[in-house]
């Protein structure tokens, strides 16, 4: 009988606590939401990269290395006369106090948003952010690689990744 009502007990915690998980994902998603929209550019809305398919267009990443996740998200911002390419941008915002501040940012020129996303290029332990562009259907990609230096970002290469036709 206690075997029976030991199993019940831990059943029910078990269904809270995965109910209450769920929960507190779906509110911080909205918060992230609610965050990343006061920084947002005008005319511009969020993009996920072709590459990673997995990326979503907010990441969280303790850049710094402080023990504070920063918000990296990327967006597409259009421009007022197509068919001009858009631009495609990636923000980072780092909470301070209470208080969120956007501290980097890049845009590029293209067509698509290839790559955005974390790696240990350098092999120093460390992830490095990746941002790349189609800049052009017929030329090929622009990927950039920078890094977190003393509170500021470095690029620390660029690479133009030409598309070849035969």
């Amino acid at each position: 009988m206690k075997k029976i009502m030991l199993f019940t007990l831990l059943s029910l915690a078990t269904i809270n606590f995965i109910s209450i998980t769920v929960h507190a994902n779906e509110d911080q998603k909205k918060d992230l939401m609610k965050i990343v929209k006061a920084f947002m550019p005008s005319n511009s809305s969020l993009i996920s990269p072709e590459t990673p398919s997995s990326t979503k267009p907010i990441q969280l990443y303790d850049l710094n290395h402080d023990g504070q996740k920063e918000i990296i998200f990327t967006v597409e911002i259009k421009e007022k006369v197509q068919p001009s390419p858009s631009q495609f941008g990636a923000i980072v915002l780092k909470r301070d106090n209470a208080d969120w501040r956007k501290i980097w940012e890049t845009k590029k020129k293209g067509v698509d948003l290839d790559f955005s996303g974390l790696a240990d290029i350098t092999g120093d332990g460390t992830k490095e952010y990746l941002f790349g562009v189609t800049i052009g259907a017929d030329i090929g990609s622009e990927l950039e690689v920078f890094q977190w230096v003393n509170n500021h970002s470095k690029r620390l290469l660029m690479f133009l990744i030409i598309k070849l036709t035969l």
